[in-house]
């Protein structure tokens, strides 16, 4: 799942179980997206986040 921040900004989610949103749906902050994945050590969710087409440390982020 990629959401368009606009900016260039883009989250990518992977390893979902389920997606809960469709293409081009606009979300708000709150909203589910989705829930994240089983692997053999518990829930599972792989997060990027790019700024045009460079990746970012969502550390310096999510943090704010």
């Amino acid at each position: 799942l990629i959401l368009n921040h606009g900016n260039g900004f883009r989250t990518v989610y992977t390893h979902l179980a389920d997606i809960s949103v469709t293409e081009g749906q606009r979300v708000k902050e709150g909203d589910r997206i989705g829930t994240s994945g089983e692997s053999l050590d518990g829930p599972r969710l792989h997060f990027e986040l790019w700024k045009d087409r460079e990746k970012q440390n969502p550390e310096h982020w999510l943090g704010r």
